[in-house]
């Protein structure tokens, strides 16, 4: 997780596996609303409920960007 400068909201997720970032499986996160990019994720959202990324790990961690901060 990255915090915005000041230090008021969240710009930022970083998802880790152990073992090297290799998973056989995907990673379900649940994020309050789409990051800039979804590289290596699937989306899924269903009716009113929040969008879950569903993460593909093969060898590097993944980080989404939102477009706004998520205030904490």
């Amino acid at each position: 997780m990255q915090l915005t400068q000041d230090g008021t909201g969240i710009a930022s997720i970083t998802v880790y596996t152990a073992g090297g970032n290799k998973c056989s499986t995907t990673i379900p996160v649940t994020v309050p609303f789409e990051p800039t990019t979804i590289d290596g994720a699937t989306k899924e959202q269903i009716g009113t409920d929040p969008l879950t990324l569903w993460v593909t790990m093969s060898g590097s961690s993944r980080t989404y960007k939102f477009s706004k901060p998520l205030p904490l």
